[in-house]
């Protein structure tokens, strides 16, 4: 190890590390430690030497090499296992080198900080909030010292670490501002060339960090992160720009938690309108709009039509589970007013839900999802509530006051492995609380599957409409086929076996999980898709012919119920709409056409401009009318097929389309055949564009 006088550079490692068992996830780019680079780039020159990694194979193979004098790393929901087990191995390799973490799962209470660093000796320091100032700190302190012991020796301001047991914690550092003057870009300072080209790497740019909100649940509802600050609207389009030349992926992440808040917003997206016009570029883009709906996230929405959905996420419609969690929502009149201009204006609306939030129960949970559905908003994802590091309802004291009961499953694709090194990440999902019984959780997990079918990705929402006006809610169509398995048996055996592999998956301890998953690899066994709703989706599509022919079954069965006999008027649009179903779902992995047409005796365009309100019967027509299934983002389909193209395993196709589409795009449009060529015309290829998209990833990149 150096002195304290270096004649060379520090070395210096920077590490966001995704897990790769699957390829590589999350699959983009490492924009927190590029921050860090910039910042230390530009207070200490060529007095650093910094080399930024993304997976942790690479990062031990350079450390073998030459074993850096500081390695640091980001920690987000999807790492911190494997960022524990790459410190105790960086230490393994070089004990002398200094190891720092920081990020938002970095929790801001300082018990917890000691109780963390007790637990993993390896790792020398943790940074609160912002990582920039502080890492430095650390960075300066051991310029100057030369050794970690010395480094400890003072106090590092935005940061703690133990000293003979007892944690040491320097002062909360304020938050950056103006961003523009401190943090450089990563982009434009060419930080990030070598991982651009990797095409499993999306870019991802912040235009604005903070959120104004204080949803408990989440990481960005911490107090301190409230204040909003933005980069300059010039440097946010340089740096579109430059990941545009530069970058394989032809897709864009942006990271604001509620972009559209500020005004500068409807110009950047104004921005990425013209490019995508003129260029087709980015071919997909991912996007998190502001909690409350106001005219100007509508702009941007209108603006951005044809690559994302506007995004009105709800959560619960419980008012006690909101104020509890301290989440903000539109009020029903607001909500339903931003959906008639969504629809006016052929915008496709997408929803959240979460259940086992504090005081929500089973019922009312319930009442939410169909509530929402009542709403008639294109897709409703829901999900339950698992518990992330450095959010608020992670500490003891939420614990204990809502009775939270957990277990722990294998994260979202949060395994590595290779040689003898196993590292399992663990997602942490309350399946009990003061209001819900754990058997309830396991139902109302069900019951998810059964919602992302209808109206998460859509596949059957006209069905799900047509059911609605007709008096028939989503959780009466659920009910049906639980109680009913014989009746229903491919229906109700989906529903069962994914109740049974998800019971399978979710252990009492971390530990557990990771016995599992090292039994498996031991016993030479693949560990399967670890997103088990998709794999379930991915089934219920293999079998779509037999489960549309129970849905039409579910359907009629409940309408019979309403009534001694169903007019047929009424059974035909239950059989046709079942039927056209099959054509709205998109095929995996092979060229698909650009228009499937169909002639239809009902205006099913006008019905959905319409907002579903009345039974389709008030849509007869007397002549059918051509109408034509088309995808909102053909150049994203294509780009996404050719990729899975190239995978072996079908539920790991099925995971990569879902995680990789946006929700207005995974399913066919209906549009009126007239329209049809204004589709094509918006949706034209960029040739050269796709063709770099559409074949950087090699069949080895993934398991067979």
């Amino acid at each position: 190890m150096r002195g304290s006088a270096f004649h060379t550079p520090c070395r210096i490692y920077l590490a966001d590390l995704a897990n790769t068992y699957y390829g590589v996830s999350p699959g983009t780019i490492p924009l927190a430690v590029g921050y860090l680079a910039a910042y230390l780039k530009k207070k200490y020159g060529g007095r650093v030497e910094i080399t930024l990694f993304r997976s942790l194979r690479p990062l031990l193979e350079a450390a073998k090499q030459a074993a850096p004098d500081i390695a640091g790393f980001s920690i987000y929901a999807w790492n911190p296992r494997l960022t524990n087990l790459a410190t105790r191995l960086m230490k393994q390799i070089s004990p002398r080198t200094l190891t720092v973490a920081g990020g938002p799962a970095v929790e801001l209470v300082e018990s917890m900080n000691h109780e963390y660093l007790s637990r993993n000796p390896h790792m020398d320091f943790l940074v609160w909030h912002e990582g920039e100032i502080a890492f430095s700190n650390i960075v300066g302190s051991f310029l100057e010292h030369g050794e970690i012991g010395k480094v400890k020796q003072q106090l590092v301001e935005g940061g703690c670490f133990l000293q003979d047991g007892q944690l040491v914690s320097g002062r909360r550092l304020p938050l950056i501002t103006p961003l523009e003057q401190h943090v450089p870009s990563p982009y434009l300072s060419g930080l990030f060339d070598d991982l651009l080209m990797d095409g499993e790497l999306m870019p991802i740019i912040q235009t604005t960090r903070g959120c104004p909100y204080g949803c408990t649940f989440c990481v960005s509802g911490q107090p301190v992160y409230n204040k909003l600050r933005s980069f300059d609207v010039a440097r946010v389009e340089d740096e579109i720009l430059y990941v545009k030349q530069h970058a394989t992926n032809r897709s864009i992440r942006f990271t604001d938690d509620n972009f559209g808040l500020l005004k500068r917003d409807v110009e950047i997206a104004r921005f990425v309108r013209e490019l995508y016009d003129k260029e087709r570029y980015p071919a997909g883009l991912k996007i998190y709009y502001g909690k409350l709906i106001s005219d100007r996230i509508k702009e941007c929405a209108l603006i951005l039509r044809p690559l994302l959905p506007l995004c009105m996420s709800f959560q619960s419609l419980t008012p006690e589970v909101l104020q509890e969690i301290e989440r903000p929502n539109n009020a029903r009149d607001q909500f339903e007013e931003a959906r008639r201009w969504a629809r006016k204006n052929d915008v496709v609306v997408a929803t959240e839900l979460i259940f086992g939030l504090p005081r929500e129960t089973y019922d009312s949970w319930v009442k939410s999802l169909d509530g929402v559905v009542e709403l008639r908003v294109d897709s409703v994802f829901p999900t339950g509530l698992f518990l992330l590091e450095g959010a608020r309802l992670n500490t003891k004291e939420s614990r204990e006051k809502y009775g939270f009961k957990t277990k722990f499953c294998i994260g979202a694709d949060g395994i590595t492995q290779f040689d003898d090194i196993v590292g399992v990440e663990c997602e942490e999902f309350v399946v009990e609380t003061k209001w819900m019984k754990e058997e309830e959780f396991y139902k109302l997990n069900q019951l998810r599957l059964f919602a992302l079918w209808f109206i998460g990705y859509g596949f059957f929402k006209e069905i799900l409409y047509h059911s609605v006006t007709s008096g028939i809610t989503l959780s009466e169509l659920f009910t049906e086929v639980v109680n009913n398995p014989s009746r229903y048996p491919v229906f109700y055996g989906l529903l069962d076996r994914f109740e049974k592999d998800t019971r399978a998956t979710f252990f009492e301890t971390r530990e557990d999980v990771d016995r599992y998953v090292a039994a498996l690899i031991r016993e030479g066994k693949k560990v399967e898709v670890t997103r088990l709703a998709t794999v379930y989706v991915g089934r219920m599509i293999m079998s779509k012919g037999d489960v549309l022919g129970e849905l039409k079954e579910v359907i009629l069965t409940l309408r019979r119920r309403q009534a001694a006999e169903i007019d047929r008027g009424f059974e035909q649009i239950t059989e046709m709409l079942c039927d056209l179903s099959k054509d709205l779902l998109v095929p995996l992995g092979v060229d698909v056409e650009e228009i499937v047409e169909r002639r239809i005796p009902y205006d099913l365009v006008q019905w959905r401009r319409d907002d579903y309100q009345l039974p389709l019967s008030h849509y007869a027509v007397r002549a059918p009318i051509e109408l034509h299934l088309v995808m909102n983002n053909f150049v994203q389909t294509r780009m996404t097929n050719a990729i899975i193209g190239k995978m072996g395993d079908d539920n790991l196709k099925m995971q990569y389309y879902l995680r990789n589409t946006n929700s207005s795009n995974i399913r066919r449009q209906i549009v009126y055949a007239g329209d049809s060529q204004r589709s094509r015309e918006m949706h034209l290829l960029n040739l050269e564009g796709f063709a770099d998209a559409a074949h950087y990833v090699q069949a080895e990149d993934f398991p067979s």
